[in-house]
């Protein structure tokens, strides 16, 4: 839902008129088809098997096959979240300044897939309470990636004295 959030951030930043964002728009709707197929197949998964509510810490193991689903899609947004505002800045003029926090800011979901790579290991792996906090730091991570993009203009403000960053 992090990277929702972010995809329509960048598409409100996008012309009307622009391929771009078309792009970015199907690039939504693919979005939400992956996060709706990755929670089917948990979903399957954790309720075809029910050994686990048994255990004294009940935690589903998800396996090998969600986490190859969840590495994929992943990677895959983040790339996107990632390539869609590079390609966007690349005709625009702005000071150095403002370029390279624009591209700071969008390449930030790049941690994500960094959380999420680290997840997928715990999810191949026998530990099922790694695999829980991992989950939960990615998520963590997703979140604080989607703020950056409110955060860092009340920083450049900060640091600018006041200057607007659209000045």
């Amino acid at each position: 839902s992090a990277r929702i959030s972010l995809i329509f951030s960048v598409i409100r930043l996008i012309p009307p008129l622009f391929v771009l964002r078309r792009v970015s728009e199907w690039m939504a709707v693919t979005f939400f088809l992956m996060w709706a197929g990755s929670l089917i197949q948990k979903t399957y998964i954790c309720a075809s098997d029910r050994s686990w509510y048994q255990l004294s810490a009940p935690q589903c193991h998800l396996g090998t096959d969600v986490a190859i689903v969840e590495l994929v899609t992943d990677l895959f947004a983040d790339v996107v979240l990632a390539a869609i505002p590079i390609r966007l800045l690349a005709g625009v003029g702005l000071s150095p300044d403002k370029r390279r926090m624009l591209y700071m800011m969008f390449c930030a979901s790049l941690l994500t897939s960094m959380v999420s790579i680290i997840h997928a290991v715990f999810l191949l792996g026998p530990s099922g309470l790694l695999e829980a906090i991992t989950a939960q730091a990615e998520a963590g991570t997703a979140l604080m990636v989607a703020n950056v993009g409110v955060l860092s203009p009340y920083v450049y403000r900060l640091m600018k004295n006041g200057q607007d960053f659209d000045s």
